[in-house]
């Protein structure tokens, strides 16, 4: 009736206040609910600096026990960074511990790397991009979490808080945020292959320069060099030469300057030919390593029997080598033998018996030589010496190679003792 007013009991005052109190709550919790969802999105948060402590809006921050801090490594960063975040729980007082519940809900634009969480106390865990925490925070105490998180998405603001509780609501960390800028795209350069004959030279799988390489010409009848040069401080070499004719062949030759000492290097290495040549050519000839060839055994001017194990050190650099054992006259080209197909990455040989036209108690020469995929080939510094006190079951005589071992003096080989 109009001009009356209700009396309530003190029990209904009491449920009056109540129902207050959990509205506020409700309020705070959709509030809350609202800003986890917008950080899940990556869209602004309140703002507020990315290193500075601060409390929500939810919890004043005025008689605050538990103070939280979130951190971000990068402010600025670029898609592909990886970004690590530092949340700490500080219980303000001296006196009681604080059991504290912690959620961190990480954006869809960052691929959170599950091995990198960490806390130095309590129990974290994480489900996808959501991560716990709980415990017990003693008086005075600091929790440390961390964790790691890959950058997705180019042109972007990433913020990021976590939601912790101790007792008094939840209550928001400081927000995290960096800038993402847009995706740089690295086109690959393109260039194009000089024209001429070219390769690149290599000493232990490193480039060399300075070393001095020889353009063989053969005319139809005879070899001769058509041009010399030395490699670029990056090993390169790039020759030039006029058209080949039919019946004419280039190949490159590599000569070690050194005729006195091993320093380390090949006696010489020869490249593949070729038999045709245009000046307008881009020619890849062969890149080549010219590390030596080291025996083991037997030792210069030995005199062994048969059969007999010949041992030398592999070339580490260059597994594809494939080696070849070499016997021969030291005078002439007569006679000769060595190992045809060659015998693969191998770092000895047995040889069973005398090749044809070798006879027992006579000085020959023997030495190793690596062969390459694409028919180049190289040999070793020195030949060594050696004599054969009996013979055995004779091998089939092999002339010397076709053409360019003709064209060569022998490398420096080494007296009997």
């Amino acid at each position: 009736m109009a001009g009356r007013h209700r009396c309530f009991s003190r029990g209904e005052a009491l449920v009056a206040k109540g129902n207050l109190v959990k509205s506020n709550r409700i309020v705070q919790i959709l509030i809350l609910m609202a800003l986890l969802a917008a950080s899940l999105a990556g869209a602004p948060m309140p703002p507020t600096s990315h290193t500075a402590q601060a409390r929500s809006p939810l919890q004043p921050q005025d008689g605050a026990t538990v103070v939280a801090n979130k951190t971000v490594s990068q402010a600025q960063a670029n898609p592909g960074d990886t970004l690590t975040y530092i949340i700490t729980l500080t219980n303000t007082n001296v006196l009681s511990p604080f059991a504290t519940l912690l959620t961190d809900t990480l954006p869809l634009t960052l691929a959170f790397q599950p091995a990198s969480l960490t806390a130095s106390q309590g129990a974290i865990t994480h489900t996808a991009q959501v991560i716990h925490w709980s415990g017990v925070i003693t008086p005075s105490g600091v929790v440390t979490i961390s964790l790691r998180a890959q950058v997705l998405q180019p042109n972007t603001t990433i913020t990021n808080a976590a939601v912790f509780d101790a007792g008094e609501g939840p209550v928001l960390s400081p927000v995290a945020s960096t800038t993402v800028g847009a995706a740089h795209l690295f086109l690959p350069i393109i260039s194009r292959p000089p024209r001429g004959i070219f390769g690149t030279v290599t000493q232990n799988g490193s480039p060399i320069g300075g070393m001095p390489l020889e353009l063989r010409f053969f005319d139809g009848s005879t070899w001769s060099t058509m041009a010399s040069l030395s490699t670029g401080g990056d090993g390169s070499y790039l020759f030039s030469p006029p058209a080949l004719l039919p019946g004419q062949k280039y190949y490159v030759r590599f000569t070690n300057p050194n005729t006195t000492s091993d320093d380390g290097r090949l006696f010489r290495w020869y490249t593949r030919e070729i038999t045709a040549f245009q000046p307008t050519d881009s020619v890849p000839i062969g890149n080549f390593d010219i590390a030596n060839i080291v025996y083991i055994s037997p030792g210069p001017g030995a005199s062994v029997g048969l059969p007999f194990n010949f041992q030398w050190n592999l070339r580490p650099a260059t597994p594809s080598d494939s080696y070849e054992f070499d016997l021969f006259s030291t005078t002439s080209n007569a006679p000769s033998f060595f190992t045809n197909p060659p015998l693969g990455y191998v770092s000895s040989y047995v040889l069973p018996g005398l090749p044809g036209g070798f006879n027992p108690g006579t000085t020959y020469g023997w030495s190793i030589a690596a062969n390459s995929p694409d028919g180049g080939y190289g040999v070793a510094y020195w030949y060594y010496t050696i004599r054969f006190n009996n013979a055995l079951a004779g091998l089939p005589a092999a002339g010397a190679r076709a053409g360019r071992a003709a064209d060569l003096p022998a490398q420096p080989g080494v007296a009997p003792k």
